[in-house]
């Protein structure tokens, strides 16, 4: 044993053996340690990526089996059992707060490729997940049809059988949805979430925020075509008689009329013309009669004056004789012989209530809203009595409703970029599609306070009278620089005493909400009638929204945690874009103001107000701002897929696909994120 041990030669041999047992361990463990975390990693991505999608789909109903089906699929998606090489994969997605944080366990078994050698045949691998909705700081700014149709089913133009089958009872309670599910998202958290509102049909309810911020926004005074009581005055000012008088044609009293006895034969003849009379000349016959009519007329300096037209007839007379069968004969004519005489008086503008007046005339009039605008109640004798005889005052308070600043009529608008904004077909860049200009002291910068009951529409739109009556209404008369209509047959068609007008709830600038506040709000908004116009809302979405225009200091306001903000519009609305000639919409009334069409056909409305609102469109993406799009009720037209950003636009049919997307909205409004 002595010599052995001092024997040095051999001994690599076993020393070799044990080191390669060693190394087998070492190696085989490396090996199937590696192929283990491998699979663990793509375990815990499929994991991340299952309940990252779980949370994605979870809608109005929470963590259903539509929205499990989801995570599995994802799941599945991105854990390859073939190229992992496990076995007994499982995936258990759950949660605990209706779907707010869904939570996930994932498990398999890898089976060892050298370490079996060593008596370990399989790894055991289990990753847990949990994704939630982390919504920051967001700002969004509701743009929501009002109109009648919003009354009618979704399914139908037609009213439903009680108020909770409407159109505006889904949006409602999709609002509140879409609120519960954001301010769930943020519970407990530092994030600030704001919420804006344009309710919009014709016009939009924006008057109180342009006073709020600025009184001089909004013009003092306002010329509408509008109604004036009037009087005469007793004493003309001019008379004059026509000196031409007409004849009416010559009518038959009697006819040929044997008036002789048959002269006897064979100088009948003669004897018959000796002895007939000569044919009388006219002759006054009774009594003349008169008749009065009034008109009202543009004087020739332009003044409205009434003329009072005296117009005489005068019956008259003739005999005309023949011979006819030796007899004579008498036919006995008649017609009248017309004549006119005039008065031209000044009218007495009818100021105080309770005073008769004799005529109501329709007329451009220039009212102060210097008052009106405060929203203090204001009266005006301009109303009509019930006996059409007596004034009444019109006691009026403004709604907040606006008309637009300076336009031109062109026939497209289009978005050209941030620093030339939108520009028309004409090279003009009107003021009222500039998102983001303050007024100046130049009135047509500015607002004016939209005054419906003093505001009254005319009848046709025929060039030759000018846009006025041409429908027999009274008389008619242009004159030089001044219009005038009678027309008293007006309110038997107008029992509002005023123009056509349809404000919607009223605007809100970006504002934090409770949930209270905010169903409060969405309560309170009612449909109006008649009148579709999405530039309306588009517009003045895009100007609560922007933040570079005059509602900035508002929509910049730094968030307390100091985090940036994300903005979003959502636009919703159940129909096409439908303009009124008679409506005073955000543009006045098309009719007589032209402000749209201008000298075109006034159906050529629809169209330029679609151009307005898909060029408003590409302003409000182009500021950073992603705008969603909800057809609801109707069909999502092209122009509105194209109006929304990438993935934002939806088409709901009814009441739960209306609730869905908003649930979609409000997830995508939150970031999704992996809880570690």
């Amino acid at each position: 044993m002595r010599r052995l041990r001092r024997d040095t030669a051999g001994n690599v041999l076993p020393l070799t053996a044990g080191v390669v047992i060693v190394l087998a361990g070492l190696v085989g463990g490396g090996v199937d340690m590696a192929r283990a975390y491998k699979a663990e990693r793509r375990l815990q991505a499929a994991c991340d990526a299952g309940v990252l999608a779980g949370r994605r789909a979870v809608g109005a109903n929470g963590f259903d089996t539509a929205a499990t089906a989801q995570a599995n699929a994802y799941f599945t998606a991105n854990y390859d059992l073939a190229s992992q090489g496990t076995t007994g994969t499982t995936f258990l997605p759950s949660t605990e707060d209706d779907g707010n944080t869904i939570e996930g366990t994932a498990s398999a078994t890898l089976p060892t490729v050298i370490m079996k050698i060593f008596g370990y045949n399989t790894i055991p691998l289990a990753v847990s997940c949990t994704a939630s909705m982390g919504v920051g700081n967001s700002d969004i700014v509701f743009i929501l049809d009002n109109t009648f149709s919003m009354n009618w089913r979704p399914d139908a133009d037609s009213l439903p059988a009680n108020a909770s089958g409407s159109r505006i009872f889904a949006l409602r309670a999709a609002m509140k949805s879409f609120f519960d599910t954001v301010h769930t998202a943020t519970d407990g958290t530092n994030a600030r979430i704001r919420y804006g509102f344009v309710p919009y049909s014709s016009t939009a309810n924006v008057g109180k925020l342009l006073y709020d911020l600025d009184p001089s926004y909004l013009t003092d005074s306002i010329t509408v075509p509008s109604l004036q009581l009037v009087n005469w005055n007793a004493t003309p000012v001019a008379t004059w008689t026509d000196t031409n008088p007409t004849f009416t044609s010559a009518t038959q009293v009697q006819n040929w009329t044997n008036i002789s006895s048959q002269y006897p034969n064979p100088n009948g003849d003669t004897n018959c013309n000796a002895a007939k009379p000569a044919d009388t000349a006219w002759a006054d016959y009774g009594s003349a009669t008169t008749n009065i009519s009034f008109s009202m007329e543009a004087d020739t300096d332009g003044s409205l004056v009434q003329v009072k037209t005296t117009g005489t007839h005068q019956p008259q007379r003739r005999s005309l004789y023949r011979c006819n069968s030796r007899r004579i004969q008498e036919r006995i004519e008649a017609r009248e012989r017309r004549s006119s005489s005039y008065e031209k008086r000044t009218p007495i503008a009818v100021t105080t209530s309770g005073t008769t007046f004799a005529n109501a005339v329709l007329m451009n009039r220039t009212f102060s809203t210097s008052t009106y605008k405060t929203q203090v109640a204001v009266t005006h004798p301009i109303g009509i009595a019930s006996n059409g005889t007596q004034s009444a005052n019109v006691s009026s308070t403004w709604a907040g409703c606006v008309i637009e600043r300076s336009s031109t009529p062109a026939a497209t608008h289009s978005f050209t970029s941030l620093v030339a904004g939108i520009v028309g077909s004409d090279g003009v860049t009107p003021l009222d599609m500039n998102i983001d200009a303050a007024p100046t002291s130049d009135f047509n910068t500015k607002w004016q306070p939209q005054w419906w009951q003093v505001t009254f529409g005319r009848d046709v739109n025929t060039a030759q009278y000018e846009n006025l009556d041409d429908n027999g209404n009274g008389s008619v008369s242009t004159g030089s620089g001044s219009e005038y209509e009678e027309n008293v047959s007006l309110f038997n068609r107008q029992s509002t005493n005023g123009a056509a007008s349809y404000c919607p709830y009223q605007s809100q600038l970006l504002t934090a909400m409770t949930e209270t506040s905010f169903d409060a709000y969405v309560d309170a908004m009612t449909v109006t009638s008649y009148g579709t116009y999405h530039d309306t809302g588009l517009l003045w979405g895009a100007r609560l929204s922007s933040p570079t225009g005059i509602f900035a200091s508002n929509v910049n306001l730094e968030p307390s945690n100091g985090a940036t903000v994300s903005r979003h519009v959502i636009f919703m609305t159940d129909g096409d874009q439908q303009a009124f000639d008679d409506v005073n919409s955000l543009w006045g009334m098309e009719w007589m103001d032209r402000r749209i069409v201008g000298t075109s056909a006034l159906s050529n409305a629809n169209a330029r107000h679609l151009s307005r609102s898909a060029a408003l469109c590409e302003a409000i993406k182009a500021r950073g701002i992603r705008l969603w799009v909800v057809a609801f009720g109707t069909s999502l037209q092209t122009w509105m897929s194209t109006c929304a950003s990438p993935d934002s636009s939806f088409e709901a049919d009814d009441a739960a696909e209306l609730e869905e997307h908003f649930q979609e909205i409000a997830n995508q409004v939150g970031e999704l994120r992996v809880t570690l």
